[in-house]
């Protein structure tokens, strides 16, 4: 499975999750205040943005640790053996 592959299978478990019916600013932000409130881990509405392709993504954007915390909210276990990178 490639990154990108990867990438997909994690914003289509995010998206199930929380059943927003677009993706925009807003849903980034609910997002966001959605992990912090679930796991008191903060990602920004930025990086969020970037995970959506609703930014550019630089190499920073998305570091293990933020992928960690991408899973664990999502309740990935088995995409969390495939990290990214």
């Amino acid at each position: 499975m490639n990154d990108s592959t990867k990438l997909e299978n994690l914003r289509q478990a995010l998206l199930q999750k929380n059943k927003f019916a677009t993706i925009d600013r807003n849903f980034c932000n609910r997002l966001s205040i959605a992990i912090f409130t679930a796991q008191n881990d903060y990602l920004s509405t930025t990086t969020i943005m970037r995970l959506f392709g609703l930014l550019p993504m630089d190499e920073r954007s998305l570091n293990p640790k933020v992928l960690d915390m991408l899973y664990r909210y999502a309740d990935c276990t088995s995409l969390r053996l495939l990290k990214v990178g």
